[in-house]
Formats: C-alpha cells, structure tokens, sequence
C-alpha cells in the first residue's frame, strides 16, 4: 500500500512540471532558444510548482502510512477481539505485532502470554512470562504464571526465586501456598513452615497445607504440633492411609501407644477391629460384651486404621510391632516382626534385631534375646556391639534369680570376654567360680581384678581367700 500511494504521488507531480513547461515555452523559437528560454522561464514557475507538489506528495505517503500501519493499541484491541472470540493464532500473531511496536508495554506482552497459553504453547508463554518478570521482578501475574509452570516440573529452587519477591503482600494465598511447598521440597524446613502458618492464615480450608506442615513439625520432631496439623487435615476430609500411618508415627513417639484404654459395651464386638469409639484391644473375659477399647488418639489407633484403609508396607508392621513392644504387649510384637522379617529393608535390619530381642526377652526367652541381639551386633557394631556385656550380664542375674549358677557363671564369662578389663566382672566371676567349688579359678580372677582395681573395697577379703588358697604365682 505505502509503494503505491508514493508512485501517485510521483505521477501527480510530474504532471504538474509538464504544465509549466508547456505554459512557460514560446510557441515559434528555435530549439536554441527554447531551451534558453526555458532554462530561465522554469526556475521560477517549476521552482513553485514542486514548492506545492513535494507537501502534497509527502501528505498522501503520510495518509497512506497511516492506513497501512495501525499503532500498537489498535493491534493490541484486535488482538483482544481475537483472543475473546477463540481466534487464538490471529490473537497471538496481532499481539506479537503489538509487543514489537511497543517492547515496554507490559499489559501487551502480559496478554501475548495468556494467548500462547490458551493455544497450548507454553513454551512461548513462559518465555514472555519471564521478559515480564525480567522486566518487572514484581510482576504479581506473571511471577505467579511462571512460578506453576516451574513447579509442576518441580523445579522448586526457581519457584522460590520467583515468589520471594512477592511473599510481603497481604492475603496472597497462592503465593504462600506455592513458596511454602517449594521451599519444604528444598529442605528449608523453617522457612517452610513460616510460609505454610501463613498460607493457613489466610485459608484455612486446605487440607494439604495442614498436612505440609504435620509433615514439618514430625520432622523437626514436634510431634504435638504435628498431631494437631494432622488432626486438621483430617477433620478437613483428608482421610488416607498415609496420614493415618504419620498420626500413627506421632502418637508413638509421644509415647501414646494405646490412649486411655477404656472398657466398653459393644455389641457384638472383636478384638483386633475398629468400631466406634476406636480400636477393640481385647475382650473382657468376665463380661460378654465388654471389651478394653484404645481411643482415636491413640498410636495403635492410626495404625490399625492405615492398615484397614490397605496400607501393607514394611514401615507399618515394623511400627506396629514398636507400638505392642512399648506397650509391653510383647507377643503381639513378636508375631508382627515375625510376619514382616523378609521385607524388613536391609538399612533397618539392625534395629530391627534389637527389638526383636527386646520382646523376646520380655516374653521370657533370654537364648533368643541373645541370639538376635549378636544378629544386631553383627549388622551394625557400632550401635550394637556395646550392648552384649550388659546383656549378658542381665541374662545372668535372672539366672541367678532363679538358681542356676551353672547357667550364671557362663553368662559372667561371656561379658566377662566382651570386657576383659571390667573389675566388677571379674570380681562377680570370681565370686560365683568360689561358691561353686572352683577356688583356683576364682583366686586367678580376683588376683586379676585387684590388678585392674589395687584400691577394690573388697580387697582385704580377696587377699585373705588368695593367701588360704596358696594359689601358685601366675593368672
């Protein structure tokens, strides 16, 4: 259109100049005289006629621009009419004419993103999201449309980058909601949970963020504030296997294995199930209907309600099997661990171990107790190993308690070999050797035992026994 309206012009000015040229010459001359004539006639006819025909011309190019170039915000109002009427590749191609004429107008781009967005290119949409943001830091639409973006790739570090600048203003939900979540995912627990105080603030209504932060608080191991975040979270409708296993985790380690057990008429009851008001331990053996019954707020509780909402993982069953164990119910520990010993995870092995032999032990069976406490021993020495001395030493003394002396003083020699220089296992070996009968063996230990202790209080007695003893020289 502009090449056109320029060549009229030109035509229109050059027919003027002929005009004059004609008016200007003298109809009989020679052709000397003519161009004579004409060279002096034309400066000042000609001279005006481009004086007039130069603006004309310039106005018609200028009208002409005009037409075909419209400015940045009648594009930016097309692009609108597009946008609004589902013409999204119109919208986007007017939008990009209209960014290109106007870079810094901001609602221009803002509305070019929204555009890409709407065609399913978000790619190009977040590429003008961050020219805003570059732009603007500030920028509360675009921040936040680029902030979801990133952090369903879950690139958290960049979600905390965008929203910080943002986190000062009032009643932004989102912004707190968003910042909150991404700074929990890197690790920043504290952060994390000041953001997520805030999110709730300013509503309440989500059960996820109250989850957010009983996840936080269990963490940072303030098990009563994670109890109630997660008590929210559920009175919120959050009601999954995995939030009763955490409640479960909490309660334990506030020590509330069984709640305040309470004995019930129920109709029909069961042990082992879950019927209002909460988790049937067992029967009233004097009473038909009857039964000892845990409350909600109770370890066992969750646990039991985890596992009926189809939870079967490892971490439960080991927890219930803690929860009996704490509870000194140790034959329901022991039928938990022995259900789950294959699928016990190799780094909980260890400690595993160890509570198994805690429950049998408080089940009564102290070979076993040893046998699974050497298992931990051996998978974890240094957590274990320092155990086996004062072990064997308890195993010992219930062996005592029941008159075994055999059984006690092979108990004393082996914590004795797990700590070859304690004093008082050597002097406790000496005294039991000596009252069964063995006075050589029980002379060679006390002489050691004043070896490692010269100032023993029983030394005066050791001495007496040794010299009556006449005991060669030597261990």
């Amino acid at each position: 259109m502009p090449t056109v309206t320029l060549f009229i012009g030109m035509v229109m000015a050059r027919y003027f100049c002929r005009n004059a040229m004609r008016r200007a010459t003298p109809p009989r001359s020679s052709a000397a005289t003519r161009s004579v004539v004409c060279g002096r006639a034309l400066a000042r006819p000609c001279g005006r006629v481009y004086l007039v025909a130069l603006p004309l011309l310039a106005a018609v190019c200028s009208a002409g621009s005009a037409v075909a170039s419209p400015s940045a915000a009648e594009l930016y109002e097309r692009g609108r009419a597009a946008l609004l009427r589902g013409d999204y590749q119109q919208a986007i191609e007017l939008l990009e004419d209209a960014v290109a004429r106007d870079p810094d107008h901001l609602g221009h781009r803002l509305l070019l993103a929204r555009a890409c967005e709407y065609a399913g290119r978000p790619a190009w949409a977040e590429a003008e999201f961050g020219e805003i943001v570059k732009r603007q830091p500030q920028h509360r639409e675009a921040a936040l449309a680029l902030a979801r973006g990133c952090f369903e790739r879950q690139a958290y570090a960049r979600v905390v980058e965008l929203l910080q600048p943002l986190r000062a203003e009032a009643d932004a939900y989102e912004v707190h909601h968003l910042l909150g979540t991404a700074l929990y995912h890197e690790g920043k627990l504290a952060e994390a949970r000041r953001e997520l105080t805030q999110t709730v603030a300013c509503d309440g209504s989500n059960a996820a963020d109250h989850r957010l932060l009983g996840d936080i608080a269990l963490t940072q191991e303030k098990f009563a504030l994670a109890v109630e975040a997660y008590e929210k979270a559920n009175r919120l409708g959050l009601d999954d296997a995995q939030l009763h296993l955490m409640l479960a985790t909490a309660h334990f380690r506030l020590r509330n294995y069984l709640g305040d057990v309470q004995r019930r008429t129920i109709e029909h009851g069961r042990s082992g199930t879950i019927r209002e008001p909460g988790y049937v331990l067992e029967s009233d053996p004097f009473a038909g209907d009857s039964f000892y019954v845990s409350p909600p707020r109770s370890a066992i509780f969750h646990a039991k309600k985890a596992l009926e909402l189809g939870l079967d993982s490892p971490e439960l069953h080991l927890l219930l099997g803690d929860i009996w164990l704490e509870a000194r119910r140790h034959e329901r520990a022991l039928a938990e661990y022995r259900d789950i010993e294959p699928r016990v995870p190799r780094a909980r092995l260890g400690a595993y171990c160890y509570n198994c032999a805690r429950a049998l032990l408080g089940a009564g069976d102290s070979e076993g107790y040893l046998a699974r406490l050497r298992m931990a021993a051996e998978l974890d020495g240094p957590a274990y190993a320092p155990l086996l001395e004062p072990a064997y030493l308890r195993v010992a003394e219930l062996c005592n308690q029941d008159g075994d002396v055999r059984k006690y003083i092979e108990y004393v020699r082996l914590a004795v070999k797990h700590a070859p220089d304690s004093s008082d296992l050597r002097y406790r070996l000496g005294n039991a050797l000596w009252e069964s009968g063995s006075q050589q063996e029980a002379v060679r230990q006390w002489r050691i035992t004043l070896e490692l202790r010269r100032d023993h209080p029983d030394r005066a007695r050791m001495l007496e026994l040794i010299q009556a003893t006449r005991l060669p020289n030597g261990n």
